[in-house]
């Protein structure tokens, strides 16, 4: 049995591989997540992604057996965590080594993306393949195109922690810390707007 206690982990569930539909949940503050032991087999459908910084690696769960596979093991503090269906990549961020990797889900294929970040918040377009992340530091959000070198910042943020697109309306959704809010923004950065402003916590 894997305990996953007293730390944060990101979650991302795509339940069929043509069409992404993604969950995003933070497990944190003594609240365990019971899981069966780690093994090497991999699947390509019907799964979730956990970013686990207690055990310090990338790790995919069966939904149809609950079984754990590794994808990446032995990182520092892995945070953010997000996947390409369509090409079958997963994204992560490492919040001690200040980098974003991505590794084809057959394990194969390591790169590091974007170093020099905070980035505590990652997803993905699997049409086009470009990716969105936050950093927490220079309080933006940031788009790297698909095979492009470097990231163009897209949206001023009050330290931002994550990011999703919400692929039908083509709009980004952002949480941000300082201020407790959630914002909506077009898939290029403009129209910035809060959409809940409750003191969110």
């Amino acid at each position: 049995i894997s305990v996953i206690k007293d730390s944060c982990v990101n979650v991302v569930a795509p339940y069929k591989k043509d069409i992404m539909q993604t969950v995003m949940t933070r497990v944190q503050c003594f609240i365990a997540l019971m899981l069966c032991a780690a093994t090497s087999a991999l699947v390509r459908e019907n799964f979730i992604l956990v970013a686990n910084d207690e055990q310090d690696r990338i790790e995919q769960i069966d939904l149809a057996t609950q079984q754990v596979h590794v994808i990446v093991e032995n990182l520092t503090r892995p945070r953010a965590v997000s996947y390409d269906s369509v090409r079958e990549v997963v994204y992560w961020s490492d919040l001690t080594t200040r980098k974003i990797h991505s590794v084809n889900l057959d394990r194969s294929g390591v790169k590091t993306l974007v170093s020099g970040v905070n980035c505590r918040g990652i997803d993905v377009d699997p049409v086009s393949g470009d990716m969105f992340y936050t950093d927490y530091n220079t309080r933006a959000i940031y788009r790297l195109s698909r095979g492009a070198d470097s990231p163009v910042q897209i949206i001023k943020a009050t330290r931002p922690t994550d990011v999703k697109l919400h692929l039908p309306s083509q709009k980004l959704i952002y949480t941000t810390y300082n201020d407790d809010t959630i914002s909506m923004a077009d898939i290029d950065g403009s129209n910035p707007r809060v959409i809940i402003s409750d003191g969110l916590t």
